[in-house]
C-alpha cells in the first residue's frame, strides 16, 4: 500500500523509488532523465519495529558518541555503498531529525560523499551541544596534523557552500546547533510559517 502511494505520488516526475536501495533507514530516488540520485535519511520511528534502536541513536547523539552507534554507521556505509552503484551526475541527500543528524554525520565523515554531494538539506536536524568524543584524536599523529587540517579545511569549504539546515524556531531537537553549529549553512524559520497565521473563529 505505501509503495503504491509513493508510486502515485511520484507519477509523472520522471522520480522512480529505487526499493532495492530502501529501507525503514534511508529511501532512495533516481531520475533517469536528469543522471539525479537522492537519499533521504528517516526520522526517528519510536512505534515502528525497530524504534527502540532509534531512541538508542538519539541517545548517543546527545552524548556526542555517534561513532559508536550502529544506525549512524549503517546510514553512512549503505549512502557510499548507493553512491557507488549509480555514481550519478548530480547526488543530493535530506533528512529530518535523526536522519538529518545521520546526514551531517555521512557527510563530515565519508569523503566520498563529500566530494560526491552536490546539495543536502537536513531539517531540524538531531544536534548535540558537546563536541563529538574523538572528535581530535586524529591530530595527536604529528606526522600527518598538516595533511589533516588541510583536508578538513577543504572539506568544510565545499560542505558550507552544499548543505542547507533548516530549522524552526524553539525547535528543541535542533536547539543545540546554537552551541555547535554543524558545517553547512542555518536557516532558522519563524514558527508562525510553519502553523499559518492564527484564526479566529467566526
Amino acid at each position: 500500500t505505501k509503495r503504491n502511494e509513493v508510486n502515485e505520488a511520484l507519477e509523472g516526475t520522471g522520480w522512480k523509488p529505487i526499493y532495492k536501495f530502501s529501507n525503514r533507514q534511508l529511501s532512495t530516488f533516481y531520475h533517469e532523465g536528469d543522471d539525479h540520485l537522492h537519499v533521504a535519511h528517516k526520522g526517528t520511528q519510536p512505534n515502528s519495529t525497530f524504534g527502540a534502536m532509534d531512541l538508542v541513536s538519539d541517545l548517543k547523539l546527545g552524548m556526542a558518541n555517534e561513532s559508536s552507534s550502529y544506525q549512524f554507521n549503517y546510514r553512512l556505509k549503505e549512502t557510499e555503498k548507493i553512491y557507488r552503484a549509480y555514481k550519478p551526475k548530480i547526488f543530493t541527500m535530506s533528512g529530518h531529525s535523526l536522519g538529518g543528524a545521520t546526514v551531517i554525520y555521512a557527510l563530515e565523515k565519508s569523503r566520498l560523499l563529500t566530494d560526491a554531494i552536490d546539495q543536502a538539506d537536513t531539517f531540524n536536524a538531531g544536534a548535540s551541544p558537546w563536541p563529538r568524543v574523538g572528535e581530535n584524536l586524529k591530530y595527536l599523529n604529528p606526522f600527518r596534523y598538516k595533511s589533516l587540517v588541510q583536508e578538513d579545511k577543504k572539506r568544510k569549504k565545499k560542505l558550507n557552500a552544499a548543505v542547507t539546515h533548516h530549522r524552526m524556531e524553539k525547535d528543541f531537537v535542533s536547539v543545540s546547533m546554537r552551541a555547535r553549529p554543524p558545517t553547512g549553512e542555518i536557516r532558522m524559520y519563524p514558527l508562525k510559517e510553519a502553523v499559518g497565521p492564527e484564526r479566529k473563529d467566526e
